[in-house]
């Protein structure tokens, strides 16, 4: 591509993200159903997503009926639009509006006494599509400081926009690829939030069981709560369904983790983190390629990378 052409381009990103501003001023309600028509626009233009999101559907839930499953993955899309239209309420924030969408917040008590025991805190999540707005509004009640990690965009202008308002409310911002950062943080006694459901490769993965298919589940959680003495605790974010707020809860850390035994550490997480998204089966992004990676004879691959704090 040319730079004439990546000129435009960035400068049409830069149009279209401004484009979303008001959208910060909306009732909730309008806001909700907003979301909903961004998502529905989605399903229709977007056939790779479409794909993706009806092949893990399949693979995750045999049991519903063909009707069943095209529900859910109309409601996955919808869900979807609602979170991107969350992204440009987070960007422009009206805090006192927001935090008024708190509907419960529980486990608080937690990180403030794993803190106050000078623990580090790794708090793992699935990739539900409330994602940004809950960082911010846990962020923005507690007043912990707390370090978050996002997926840098190729395009150079929203880089640079997400990462400048991720920055405005997380203590420290960084890539999956800042194990240092990560390492510091963890070391240094703060929280960090880490989405734990991800293909990250033959390499870094062993395989367990999620929805009853192996699945290429990353050990850095292990590895980095060996590595740093950290906490391993959950988090739970859900959209009320008239969009009027939030219901979110973070547990008690895992006991005996990491037990020493990837794989079975893995299937642990791993269950967890389907417990959870059962609960609003919708409110997942099953747009992701969660089974890129698929098993070798034999199925159980040891993590290869090695972390140093160096």
């Amino acid at each position: 591509m040319s730079k004439k052409s990546n000129a435009l381009k960035y400068f049409l990103t830069s149009v279209v993200l401004n484009c979303f501003r008001p959208i910060a001023w909306f009732p909730p309600r309008l806001n909700a159903w907003i979301g909903k028509m961004v998502g529905q626009v989605m399903y229709h233009t977007s056939s790779s997503l479409r794909n993706c999101c009806i092949h893990n559907i399949e693979r995750c839930f045999p049991e519903y009926t063909p009707e069943e499953r095209n529900q859910l993955v109309k409601k996955t899309f919808e869900s979807a639009g609602q979170g991107f239209i969350e992204c440009a309420m987070v960007a422009w924030p009206r805090e006192k509006a927001l935090l008024k969408r708190i509907h419960t917040l529980e486990g608080v008590e937690i990180l403030t006494r794993l803190r106050e025991e000078k623990q580090g805190i790794l708090i793992l999540f699935p990739h539900f599509s409330a994602l940004y707005i809950m960082a911010y509004l846990i962020q923005r009640k507690t007043k912990l400081p707390f370090s978050l990690m996002y997926h840098r965009p190729k395009n150079p202008v929203l880089d640079h926009f997400m990462r400048s308002r991720l920055e405005t409310y997380g203590d420290e911002v960084f890539t999956r690829k800042d194990l240092k950062k990560m390492i510091s943080a963890l070391h240094n006694k703060k929280i960090v939030w880490y989405a734990a459901d991800i293909d990250s490769g033959i390499n870094t993965s062993v395989f367990a069981p999620f929805f009853n298919h192996p699945a290429a589940t990353t050990t850095l959680p292990m590895r980095l709560a060996e590595l740093t003495g950290a906490k391993v605790c959950l988090s739970s974010f859900f959209r009320r369904e008239d969009g009027s707020g939030y219901d979110i809860k973070i547990s008690e850390p895992f006991d005996h983790f990491p037990s020493g035994d990837p794989i079975k550490d893995a299937t642990r997480m791993n269950a967890a983190l389907e417990h959870l998204i059962r609960i609003q089966p919708h409110q997942y992004l099953w747009t992701m390629k969660r089974f890129k990676t698929r098993p070798a004879a034999p199925a159980n691959i040891s993590p290869s990378e090695t972390i140093s704090a160096g």
